[in-house]
C-alpha cells in the first residue's frame, strides 16, 4: 500500500530528531537552499545545497535506524 504514517499519539524518538540550519538567503519556495544538518542521536553532521540533498541525508539516517533495529 505504500508508506504509512505512524499513529499520531505514538511517542517521538531522538531517533528520528534532526537539527538543520539554512544559510543566509536560502528560499525554500526558490528553491535555493543550503546549509548544514545534524542526526541529533548520530552526531552525524553533512552540508547539503539543494532540497534532494537534505532529504537524502534523512532518508539515510532514518534507514539506518530502520537497518540497526533489526
Amino acid at each position: 500500500m505504500g508508506t504509512s504514517i505512524p499513529d499520531p499519539e505514538r511517542r517521538l524518538s531522538v531517533d528520528g530528531a534532526f537539527v538543520v540550519q539554512f544559510h543566509v538567503g536560502s528560499d525554500l519556495g526558490a528553491g535555493t537552499v543550503g546549509g548544514r544538518v545534524e542526526h541529533v542521536a548520530s552526531g552525524r553532521t553533512t552540508r547539503f545545497a539543494s532540497v534532494d540533498e537534505l532529504v537524502r541525508f534523512f532518508s539515510d539516517q532514518l534507514a539506518a535506524r530502520g537497518s540497526a533495529d533489526s
